[in-house]
């Protein structure tokens, strides 16, 4: 009797292994970086994310992200004499995985967004004296809005992908923006 328990307690860990190495990897890490275009005015600027996914059922997963936006206009295309626009956004949306395959696959998403914006834009300049000085006109806020979003990915290995990322979020006031990214998924 005491060599099979003896027996049972030495084998337990490398079973405990065996059966970790079975199951699959839920949770998964992304980051992604790319250029966003805002509606207003016709110019962009830089966007950076990173997100967790976590699968709901087969092929419907919940993604948190969180991303910044800064964008500058220099005053070319005759937009505005300068303009700086800031973003911190955080989103919640479902994701749909309607096409995956071996090295392919295929989401779309829709969520819920929030931000704060704080923008700073030239609406003027003085001249007294010799002396030039811009007017500012400063705007922060806190906005609600919405995003959708596609995804083309390639799985590069079993626990890393590289993805094509497209996204439009819209909000209740402020600047809609259209983003274009490349990302890395990471399952952990």
């Amino acid at each position: 009797m005491k060599k099979y328990l003896l027996l049972i307690i030495v084998l337990i860990p490398f079973s405990i292994k065996c059966l970790s190495q079975d199951q699959d990897r839920k949770v998964t890490l992304k980051t992604m970086m790319g250029y966003e275009f805002l509606s207003d005015g016709d110019y962009g600027g830089f966007y950076y994310c990173n997100s967790i996914e976590y699968p709901l059922k087969e092929h419907i997963y919940i993604s948190g992200t969180i991303g910044s936006l800064v964008s500058s206009n220099n005053g070319n295309k005759n937009i505005l004499l300068g303009h700086n626009i800031s973003f911190l956004q955080a989103d919640l949306s479902l994701i749909i995985n309607p096409v995956n395959l071996t090295k392919f696959y295929l989401n779309f998403g829709l969520g819920g967004s929030f931000r704060h914006r704080s923008e700073t834009e030239i609406v003027g300049l003085s001249i007294v004296n010799g002396v030039t000085t811009p007017k500012y006109s400063t705007e922060d806020s806190f906005d609600i809005g919405y995003l959708g979003q596609i995804v083309f990915g390639f799985k590069a290995t079993n626990r890393t992908s590289l993805e094509l990322e497209m996204g439009m979020h819209s909000y209740n006031k402020g600047t809609s923006t259209f983003s274009t990214g490349l990302g890395v998924k990471i399952k952990i």
